[in-house]
C-alpha cells in the first residue's frame, strides 16, 4: 500500500498545474463567479491551489515535513486572510473543497486510462 500512496502522490505532484486548472471546471459556476466579483485575483487563487495540491502530493510521497513544517497551517492562515479581505464567506471557501477532491480524481482516472 505504500508504494501505491507514494505512486499516486507523484503523479499528483506531477500533475499539479493541470488539477489547478481542473478546479474551475469542476465547481459550480455560481461559485467561480462570487470569486471573480470578489476582486480575488485569479493569479492568487492559482497559486493558493496549486500550493495546496502540491502539499498533498508531498505527504503521500511519505515526504511529512510538508504537514509537519505548519506549511499547511501557513497555508490555510494565507487563503483565510485573503478570503477575509476579499469578503468570502467562509461557506463558499469549504464548498471548494469538493472540487479540489473531483479535480484530483479525474486527473489521476485519466492518468490511470493513459497507463493502461
Amino acid at each position: 500500500m505504500k508504494e501505491e500512496l507514494h505512486y499516486i502522490g507523484h503523479k499528483i505532484q506531477e500533475n499539479a498545474w493541470q488539477i489547478t486548472l481542473n478546479i474551475p471546471k469542476v465547481q459550480d459556476s455560481q461559485h467561480t463567479q462570487q470569486l471573480e466579483e470578489s476582486g480575488f485575483p485569479l493569479e492568487e487563487r492559482i497559486a493558493l491551489r496549486e500550493e495546496l495540491i502540491g502539499y498533498l502530493g508531498q505527504a503521500l510521497c511519505g515526504e511529512k515535513e510538508s504537514v509537519k513544517n505548519d506549511n499547511v497551517k501557513n497555508w490555510s492562515m494565507k487563503l483565510s486572510m485573503r478570503a477575509i479581505h476579499f469578503d468570502v464567506p467562509l461557506s463558499q471557501c469549504l464548498r471548494a473543497i469538493a472540487a479540489y477532491r473531483t479535480a484530483l480524481w479525474d486527473t489521476l482516472t485519466e492518468e490511470l486510462h493513459k497507463n493502461n
